[in-house]
């Protein structure tokens, strides 16, 4: 009687979270249209409903221009909704709608699943509506979760589902649960190519211990991601799962190598949250005029756009940054890098024909990586709390929860080493991140309170 009450219990406990989730986040939909990505994603779901074809063009030419899994479920959802008919253009704008609720719907999963989690491992309600009062904050005061069609809804409750199993996994080691693990991750990856290599780390790490179910769920992984690969190694010759990577790393490299010593400071006050610029700026000697052009900061102008919170900071190219220029010729690093990037994609260029390997690139490197660490924790309307939440998910791989928090740790170290760490990266993060900071303060409460459990931290070397 005692094990139906609580199965009960959870299960109403998992029910509220959705619907006031959904109650508190519904009104931050616009009506504004699916623009930029999310265009391209229903483009992509259109063509595959009325042309059977993965192409983000009107032609319906197939291209790799995105990963599959996320237009994909798009396309299945557009013909259960009888969407199926309907042409990209007039489902963006009148439609626009539709395509906000499954991003909330899906989110609103995510809460609930964040919430149940806390609540089953420490059996306590407090906790578990501690972690329900932190996600509302955290997805309320990032709207453009919501009003955009990106991949990330999809990309941060599969990376959360691949984290519970890996810790599930370290726990309770079964081939069932290794099966599940590899099959999770290939769907992460289908949905965020990265995440084609980030696994390797967690994967490697289990090995050690775990050597026949870390077996098991990389020989799963490489089924799920294989055949899309090697379509694309047939039809463009590129055994990887979409296009763009190239084009990522150029602008990290971009703004690695070129920025002068003197324009440090203007990389510290742009990687800054909006809410942090005027404290920044005091410190810095730095005010957003000097990002204008000719500015003493103008060549990272674009670096001061943010999105992520309850109010856009919205920036434009300069004209010198636009089409046709050649990316040497740009004024603003980002854009040099953006082209330099599509001219590699291309097969026109390469990384070495920007900087050799040498030392004033690891030099320039080192100097900016906490800029971009900076930058990474801005992701939330309270740049606070987003700090302490990647504090979090790193202290949290010191205790006996490590496994859960490994995979979106090394998420997060991939984006700061690799890419020019938007804070919109670390989206996908977010809900191991949340479970990482309440588990974290029930650990602290059980140690001040004298009843820690000596197996919660783990033992140093």
């Amino acid at each position: 009687m005692k094990n139906k009450r609580d199965t009960l219990t959870r299960w109403f406990w998992s029910l509220a979270c959705f619907v006031i989730s959904l109650l508190v986040l519904h009104p931050r939909l616009t009506a504004s249209p699916i623009v930029a990505d999310g265009y391209q994603n229903l483009s992509i779901a259109v063509n595959l409903v009325q042309h059977g074809v993965f192409s983000s063009t009107p032609a319906s030419l197939p291209d790799m221009v995105r990963e599959p899994a996320w237009p994909a479920l798009t396309a299945g959802l557009l013909w259960l909704t009888g969407h199926a008919s309907i042409p990209a253009e007039v489902l963006a704008s009148q439609h626009a709608l539709l395509f906000k609720q499954i991003n909330l719907a899906l989110y609103a999963l995510l809460i609930t699943a964040v919430c149940s989690l806390i609540h089953r491992q420490l059996r306590s309600l407090p906790y578990a509506i501690l972690g329900l009062a932190l996600s509302l904050i955290v997805f309320y005061t990032t709207p453009r979760l919501f009003n955009y069609y990106n991949n990330e809804a999809l990309a941060a409750l599969l990376l959360f589902i691949a984290s519970l199993l890996l810790f599930r996994l370290q726990q309770q080691p079964r081939p069932g649960t290794a099966l599940a693990a590899g099959l999770t991750l290939g769907l992460l990856a289908l949905t965020k190519a990265q995440f084609l290599y980030i696994p390797l780390v967690p994967l490697l790490i289990l090995a050690w211990r775990y050597r026949r179910h870390a077996a098991i769920t990389a020989a799963v992984f490489l089924l799920v991601v294989t055949p899309w690969m090697v379509r694309n190694a047939v039809l463009f010759d590129h055994y990887t799962i979409a296009e763009r990577g190239k084009t990522v790393a150029a602008v990290r490299l971009m703004l690695t190598i070129a920025p002068s010593g003197s324009e440090y400071r203007c990389m510290a006050y742009a990687f800054s949250h909006p809410d942090l610029r005027p404290a920044a700026g005091h410190v810095l000697g730095i005010s957003a005029p000097d990002f204008l052009r000719h500015g003493r900061c103008e060549r990272l102008n674009r670096e001061t756009c943010f999105d992520m919170g309850t109010e856009r900071v919205p920036c434009t190219p300069f004209d010198e940054d636009q089409p046709p220029a050649p990316w040497q010729q740009r004024i603003q690093y980002f854009y040099q890098g953006y082209a330099a990037g599509e001219e590699m994609e291309a097969g026109r260029l390469r990384f070495a024909d920007i900087t050799p390997l040498n030392g004033h690139l690891v030099s320039s490197y080192l100097a900016t990586l906490p800029l971009f660490a900076w930058r990474g924790m801005g992701f939330s309307g309270y740049p606070v709390l987003s700090i302490l939440l990647t504090f979090a998910l790193f202290a949290l791989c010191l205790t006996r929860y490590w496994a859960f928090s490994l995979l979106a740790a090394t998420a997060s170290l991939f984006h700061l080493a690799l890419t020019h760490n938007i804070p919109r990266y670390h989206t996908a993060e977010s809900g191991v991140m949340l479970v990482a900071i309440v588990w974290l303060v029930a650990l602290l409460v059980a140690r001040l309170r004298n009843r820690r459990d000596p197996r919660q931290f783990k033992k140093p070397a």
